[in-house]
């Protein structure tokens, strides 16, 4: 399946001629890198995972669609996005057993996602998950626009470009991981890269005392993600 791209995504960039980085500066209030990241680095998992965990907490940039017992996933969706369309029936499977919160973003649907996602954040949190479900499958919402709505939402867009996302859903979990281009975007693969994680994570620490992330395969073709202008 052919990649959608989006407009007005970030420049590839990197070190120009005179040496320098190109710098953006992180959100504070999502929580961790308080500092300007240079383009084309990005955080570590560390702390991607506590910059989400604390955007979560907020109560203002994300939608809690569950809360389970196994586990914690980050979900960077836009709703006019058709894979993120395509993973809401594989997340509903999810949420009996896991934490899944979605981050609104528009880099795919642009003004349409914006208005829409725009007065999904400006509803109270507990409403939030309902009212994601009519926005994805492309109702409008009745209530008004607010400009804390909009800076969240303008804030989840700014993370997903600074961490340099290739494309949505970006599918993330508590430490800070994404899912391997190389699995599906179905319940069953991800609960079983979940389980693996997990598994990995808990022999680092017995053997060595720290986590030794699952690493996540590069790989030039991305076909379950919508993919953003910024990526190459």
């Amino acid at each position: 399946m052919a990649a959608t791209r989006a407009v007005g995504g970030s420049p590839a960039g990197g070190i120009g001629a005179a040496g320098a980085a190109s710098m953006v500066p992180l959100p504070s209030s999502l929580g961790a890198l308080q500092q300007p990241v240079a383009r084309p680095a990005v955080a570590s998992p560390a702390e991607l995972a506590r910059a989400m965990a604390d955007g979560a907490k907020s109560g203002k940039y994300a939608v809690q669609l569950s809360k389970g017992g196994k586990g914690t996933l980050y979900v960077f969706s836009d709703p006019s996005c058709p894979h993120c369309q395509d993973l809401e029936p594989e997340l509903d499977k999810l949420a009996k057993d896991y934490t899944i919160y979605i981050f609104p973003v528009t880099v795919i649907g642009g003004e349409a996602s914006s208005h829409r996602t725009a007065k999904l954040t400006c509803a109270k949190p507990e409403a939030r998950a309902a009212l994601w479900k009519k926005i994805v499958q492309g109702d409008e919402l009745p209530n008004a626009e607010c400009a804390d709505g909009a800076d969240a939402v303008a804030r989840n867009d700014q993370m997903f470009r600074v961490m340099r996302f290739l494309g949505t859903p970006t599918i993330i979990n508590a430490a800070g991981e994404q899912t391997p281009d190389s699995i599906p975007n179905t319940a069953d693969a991800i609960n079983q890269w979940m389980s693996a994680a997990a598994t990995a994570s808990k022999a680092s620490k017995e053997q060595h005392g720290q986590v030794h992330p699952v690493q996540r395969r590069i790989s030039g073709s991305h076909p379950k993600r919508n993919r953003s202008s910024g990526a190459d």
